[in-house]
């Protein structure tokens, strides 16, 4: 696991769903096949564009992230904006 994932990082992703039920000594190791790795990001980067292919997924530990889709039939509202929960 990367350096900069920390322990109170594997007891936050032990609270959500999709690691519900695993130790978060067992987070660690999952964390580990993977090749994990915790990165920042500052308010209103962008982490990546529609169309593009992903090779990875990713977890907020803190903050909230928002999804645009661009919709070129509307001009009149041409991106909507969808909350991730």
């Amino acid at each position: 696991m990367n350096d900069n994932m920390k322990n109170e990082d594997t007891k936050i992703l032990a609270q959500t769903k999709l690691f519900s039920g695993i130790e978060p000594n067992e987070i660690v190791g999952l964390l580990d096949c993977v090749c994990a790795r915790r990165v920042n990001f500052k308010k209103d980067e962008l982490i990546i564009e529609e169309g593009n292919r992903v090779s990875e997924f990713g977890v907020i530990l803190s903050g909230n992230g928002r999804s645009i889709k661009q919709n070129i039939s509307d001009i009149s509202d041409p991106f909507h904006s969808y909350k991730l929960q």
